[in-house]
């Protein structure tokens, strides 16, 4: 149990941080929430592959394994709640006014 909500958290904080960053140094909603969603994304597969290139105990292979479940979970969850929320333009309407 303790891992799982400790992997939730993770993604939680990961999210959060790439959100907010990108709108800190002023991106479009969307942006940020693209960001955020690729942030806790990023991290799962990674971890697997690391733990399996470099430890011999199996028992260092499945909080990354977990983390491979939670990781597309957590996301689409993520995905599916922004939207439902408005980010003050019709979906696709902010790529021709987008000026970087």
């Amino acid at each position: 149990f303790a891992l799982h909500v400790a992997l939730l958290l993770f993604h939680i904080l990961g999210a959060g941080a790439g959100y907010l960053l990108p709108a800190w140094l002023g991106g479009h909603c969307i942006e940020s929430r693209t960001v955020a969603i690729e942030v806790s994304m990023k991290s799962a597969a990674f971890a697997f592959v690391l733990a399996v290139l470099h430890f011999e105990d199996f028992d260092v292979r499945i909080p990354a394994a977990v983390d491979c479940i939670w990781c597309p979970l957590f996301a689409a969850a993520l995905g599916a709640f922004w939207r439902t929320k408005s980010a003050g333009l019709e979906a696709g309407a902010w790529v021709a006014e987008y000026k970087p």
